[in-house]
């Protein structure tokens, strides 16, 4: 005779609130999120030649912070402030406009990173908590403002969210309840678009994160060629200044058949312009590279470094080209 087991019903009705348990085992209320976030998470005050702009960054990692780039965008200075801390001058060292993500370094801080997270295990609905410092001439900067929404669209290179967002909040932090980071206050709609608010996925921000966390390249400790073993590299031509959007033209004289490489160091890091690919010294030992200067390039004194090899030996040198 085989017995059919039945399970109780009252085991059969605590199944699903065991799966919800299981769900939810690594996610947070909102107000234990917004506790252990709101002091990585600073006002950014940026000086321009027509007043001073503010908005939100938060630390991401040792001495480094994330914002919004078009809050620092064209500024003489900037500073940042945190909760527990005095406000402190910043120095912009990464950008990328098109994703409108800016890396912020701070000479010293004590203050914990917030753990970032992955576009990839966003979901549409889920909800989502908002730190930032609104309206700082009203509201004043001695505490972030936390809203919490859901995701209600995820787009190409933007997240889409019903969240409260007002100027200000740009640059700040979009975190899911396991208290990661998963986006960058971007930009808000008004008008008739009520609830219309956009944030850029954090996966855009981490590469120049760690680009700005590596540090430039190494320079040479003089500008005065290096030739050892009798190879030698003389810059007989360079196209200085150049504006945005043109081209540059670098023509370099050193040993026949000399392998050579170039770089070119922006603001933003390393330039990956097409042009710049390593040459081989012509018979006369001559090797001219010509690359166009980003429209988005800052203004400045740009170092460019040179090496060559031929056999055993090697060579260096570095010039610099001005951007205006």
């Amino acid at each position: 005779m085989r017995l059919k087991w039945k399970a109780p019903a009252a085991l059969l009705l605590m199944i699903p609130a065991l799966l919800m348990l299981v769900l939810t085992a690594n996610s947070q209320d909102v107000e234990s999120v917004a506790t252990g976030a709101k002091l990585s998470v600073a006002v950014v005050l940026a000086q321009r030649g027509d007043g001073v702009v503010s908005g939100t960054a938060f630390m991401a990692a040792e001495r480094l912070l994330l914002t919004a780039e078009h809050v620092v965008a064209a500024s003489r200075r900037v500073a940042v402030k945190f909760p527990d801390y005095p406000a402190a001058d910043v120095q912009l060292v990464g950008s990328d406009s098109e994703n409108d993500v800016a890396v912020l370094s701070i000479p010293e801080s004590g203050v914990r990173p917030l753990p970032l997270g992955d576009i990839s295990q966003v979901r549409e609905g889920q909800r989502v908590v908002v730190i930032g410092f609104p309206r700082v001439d009203v509201l004043g900067a001695e505490a972030a403002t936390v809203t919490e929404g859901i995701v209600s669209a995820i787009r190409p290179g933007l997240i889409q969210m019903q969240a409260p967002v007002n100027p200000g909040s740009s640059g700040g932090p979009v975190l899911s309840l396991k208290g990661e980071v998963i986006g960058i206050v971007r930009a808000t709609l008004r008008g008739q678009q009520q609830g219309l608010n956009f944030a850029t996925p954090i996966n855009a921000a981490k590469s120049l994160l760690r680009a700005a966390a590596a540090g430039p390249p190494r320079r040479p400790p003089s500008p005065t060629p290096v030739s050892p073993a009798g190879l030698s590299i003389e810059i007989t031509s360079l196209t200085s200044p150049v504006s945005p959007g043109s081209s540059a033209r670098l023509e370099i004289q050193t040993a026949a058949g000399a392998v050579c490489n170039i770089l070119v160091v922006y603001k933003a890091g390393p330039s990956q312009a097409r042009g710049l690919e390593p040459k081989v010294a012509d018979a006369r030992g001559q090797i001219s590279w010509v690359w166009r200067v980003g429209t988005n390039t800052s203004s400045g004194t740009w170092p460019i470094l040179v090496e060559c090899a031929f056999g055993n030996q090697r060579a260096e040198t570095q010039t610099e080209f001005t951007v205006r």
